[in-house]
């Protein structure tokens, strides 16, 4: 059986926009253009043509706040807010998007800026749909979540039409769909959800995620007021494809998806997410996906570099056994094609609920990946974790140089939760196919889980939840921190 996280997003939200994508361009508003624009000219659904700076707040508005339609023009929102009204979902479809609203939609344009400022309480904050080399710099995208969650409105079976809908597209802080070259920097994506705080969606390649800030992208995807059951994917979950056990299409999806920064695609290649804070996530801090063969090509050359990332599943304690740090996804499923040539190096993923930095490369197209120079402490489940071996057709995954201790102190009661199908060793570092493929090399760990793990470096084979003492790590030298000096083991 596929599982609900595989095919979370793309078997119904993701099929259904890349076909509205294409229409986009001819998005009709009750608005009017603006040239050079002030305050008193810009109102909800101001369609932006020229440079604009405002001095006043906007909304809150029912439909879309603000579109850029013009290349090369700067939106600066002078520090104000654009705020929504979620409860003003109510009478039919409102846009492009159905009852899903943006705050700030970026329509097809190239060159184009969204600065300083705050948008909030829509389904998505800011989204760049189309075009390219545009920037969102300075943007607080905050409690934009989609409406469903908020309002209960639309979240029973007999609510959606599996042809016309209304389906989940947004649930974002700031999101790029099927558009190139685009550089999100120093914004801060604060409670959104319940798919990302920032995402990379589609054909997106060669984008630039660098210096953002996400918190408290937690959201859970369940009806208002209803209790969620841990690991169920399908009952009171809404938002995100088919979930197990149901029959297609169903636009419900995983309970806990919610992630940091995330690279969804298919085909989002060559982009790179560097300098990071990732804290509070629900599913993950970050996290690159798989992909269904069918929709399009895996995620490729893609780097995750040098970002700081804790306390995934802080808020989700029990209804999930993922909860990662740092996720590379495959599911297992042979309809999926795992995320290839991947690059993860120079990281930081510690006290995060679940592990450190976890591999999934079951499945086919999982090759090439480089993880390396990565710090993972103090995880509730392994610290760097790989299930399967890749696939042979291509190189074979490298894990060299990394570090962890004190991880695995969560391993012996998911595993216990959730049977057979968690399988986390609770060590620092755990290759749970026996190094059939992965290359391990120069990694300085406190615990392993296999001997292979520690080749060229330090690891005591040990665990659940138990670092070495000093001794025993001793008679396989010290645990390093990059400087020489050993480092005491807890």
């Amino acid at each position: 059986m596929v599982s609900g996280l595989a095919l979370s997003r793309h078997e119904v939200r993701f099929a259904r926009r890349m076909v509205m994508t294409a229409g986009v361009a001819s998005i009709t508003l009750s608005t009017f253009l603006v040239e050079p624009a002030t305050a008193a000219t810009v109102a909800c659904g101001t369609v932006i043509t020229a440079d604009t700076r405002l001095t006043a707040d906007v909304g809150p508005c029912p439909g879309i706040g603000l579109v850029v339609a013009a290349d090369g023009v700067t939106l600066d929102l002078g520090g104000h807010e654009v705020r929504g009204d979620t409860d003003a979902r109510s009478n039919g479809d409102l846009g492009p998007f159905g009852r899903d609203q943006p705050g700030i939609l970026l329509r097809r344009v190239s060159g184009a800026a969204v600065v300083n400022g705050t948008v909030r309480g829509f389904d998505a904050g800011v989204v760049i749909m189309g075009g390219g080399s545009n920037t969102v710099r300075r943007i607080t995208a905050a409690d934009n979540v989609n409406y469903r969650m908020v309002t209960g409105r639309d979240v029973l079976l007999e609510d959606i039409d599996p042809v016309t809908g209304p389906f989940c597209w947004f649930g974002d802080g700031i999101s790029v769909f099927n558009s190139n070259g685009n550089v999100l920097r120093e914004n801060v994506a604060r409670h959104n959800g319940p798919f990302s705080g920032i995402s990379l969606v589609g054909f997106s390649d060669g984008n630039v995620v660098v210096n953002n800030r996400t918190v408290d992208n937690n959201v859970v995807n369940k009806a208002p007021g209803t209790d969620p059951n841990p690991i169920d994917v399908v009952g009171n979950s809404i938002c995100g494809g088919i979930g197990q056990g149901q029959p297609a299409p169903e636009p419900r999806g995983r309970l806990i998806q919610d992630v940091g920064i995330r690279v969804e695609g298919p085909g989002a290649d060559d982009n790179l997410v560097e300098g990071n804070h990732v804290r509070n996530s629900g599913l993950a801090g970050i996290m690159v996906h798989g992909v269904i063969a069918a929709f399009g090509p895996s995620n490729g050359y893609n780097v995750i570099r040098r970002n700081h990332v804790s306390g995934t599943g802080a808020a989700n304690a029990g209804l999930d056994r993922q909860l990662h740090g740092i996720m590379l996804h495959h599911s297992g499923a042979e309809e999926m094609n795992g995320p290839h040539d991947t690059l993860v190096e120079f990281n930081t993923s510690s006290a995060n609920l679940g592990g450190g930095i976890m591999l999934d490369t079951r499945g086919p197209g999982f090759w090439g990946t480089v993880i390396r120079h990565n710090v993972v402490n103090n995880n509730g489940l392994d610290g760097l974790h790989v299930a399967g071996s890749g696939d042979p057709r291509g190189p074979a995954p490298l894990i060299l140089a990394n570090e962890g201790r004190r991880n695995g102190a969560r391993a012996g009661e998911v595993n216990a939760m959730f049977g057979p199908s968690a399988n986390y060793a609770g060590t620092d570092g755990a290759d749970m196919g026996g190094c059939s493929r992965i290359v391990w090399s120069g990694n300085r760990f406190g615990t392993v889980n296999d001997r292979c793990v520690a080749a060229g470096g330090v690891g005591w084979v040990g665990g659940p939840g138990k670092s070495a003492s000093s001794v025993a790590a001793g008679a396989m030298g010290s645990l390093g921190r990059g400087n020489g000096r050993p480092a005491e083991l807890g």
